[in-house]
């Protein structure tokens, strides 16, 4: 993954109309979250993706309760949002064909300040993101 496409996925949203966006906005400004501190602390793969990913082993209460509150306030709207269980991580490696076994990895400590809502652009070279809105954690 090239450094400006990692990301920590709080709810898989998909293409959604345009027209819906502002409504996006308004809900993303609901949310009431204290700031808080992730360690991605292990690393693992996905088989079926073919993907290595880090993740913490032990995901912050406000990781969780941000992203249970975005995935409420999506569902009561009726935007269509992935509803697997929320497993936070930040993919490293797409198209692994090699085995790799879980792991721990030298702590990378990230202290969280603000969530964004963030387009997809697919393009030749690669999917890029836009971020079209910024909200503070307090």
């Amino acid at each position: 993954m090239r450094a400006d496409t990692l990301h920590l996925t709080l709810a898989f949203i998909g293409d959604i109309p345009r027209a819906r966006i502002p409504q996006l906005l308004l809900l993303g400004g609901e949310v009431s979250c204290p700031a808080f501190t992730l360690c991605l602390d292990m690393a693992a793969l996905w088989e079926r993706q073919h993907l290595i990913w880090a993740g913490p082993r032990q995901p912050p209460v406000g990781l969780i309760d941000l992203a249970g509150q975005l995935s409420s306030r999506l569902q009561a709207a009726d935007v269509p949002v992935d509803r697997r269980v929320f497993k936070p991580h930040v993919t490293l490696i797409r198209r692994c064909e090699r085995a790799f076994a879980e792991r721990e990895i030298e702590p990378v400590v990230w202290n969280v300040r603000d969530f964004v809502l963030v387009e997809s652009l697919r393009e030749p070279a690669g999917t890029r993101y836009r971020v079209l809105a910024r909200w503070p954690v307090s």
